[in-house]
């Protein structure tokens, strides 16, 4: 085991899972964002494909509208799916690394108070160093996982807009058998 590890203390086994968790969910949103984007651009070049599923489910009145929101509501369900977890080792990493140090001050003055020799600043220095890893690790994580839970949720609103743009539009065109025009809206 590597000696950074160790000098992380008991909190480093919690650390290092939450980083593999976090690094699953990443490549994971990644993976789905970027599928969903692809998806939605080749929509976007083939409109009459929307508005001819549209008119599939358009027996009643209403209908064709209220299965694209299922739709839509159902593709949001998916994109947010697991996402909160990302936001959530964000949070807790660095109170897991908090703990660790602060764990690792309470072994240190213990020891400094078994100690029969004089306590000096590199005796309190070499405590601290080995304390404060467990605060680094923590944040050393969150930092990321709180960029990406951003920057996912910011691409979640960006997509889910544009979708719902593109099933109005074609839900106008199905409905008044016209092309929406936005120069005349």
């Amino acid at each position: 085991m590597p000696n950074w590890f160790s000098a992380i203390g008991f909190t480093a086994w919690p650390l290092l899972v939450m980083s593999f968790i976090a690094l699953a969910l990443i490549l994971e949103k990644c993976l789905c964002y970027g599928a969903a984007i692809y998806v939605y651009q080749r929509s976007q070049n083939n409109a009459n494909n929307i508005v001819e599923q549209l008119n599939q489910h358009n027996k009643q009145p209403g209908q064709a509208k209220a299965w694209s929101e299922l739709w839509l509501h159902g593709l949001q369900t998916k994109w947010l799916k697991r996402l909160p977890m990302l936001s959530l080792i964000g949070s807790l990493a660095p109170m897991v690394g908090l703990l660790g140090t602060v764990w690792g001050l309470v072994v240190m003055f213990r020891n400094l108070a078994a100690s029969q020799q004089a306590v000096t600043p590199a005796l309190l220095a070499d405590g601290l160093w080995q304390a404060m890893y467990s605060t680094t690790a923590g944040l050393c994580l969150a930092l990321p996982c709180l960029l990406f839970s951003g920057v996912f949720n910011a691409i979640h609103g960006r997509i889910t807009n544009s979708y719902v743009q593109l099933y109005n539009r074609a839900y106008y065109q199905l409905t008044y058998q016209e092309q929406f025009n936005v120069t005349t809206a």
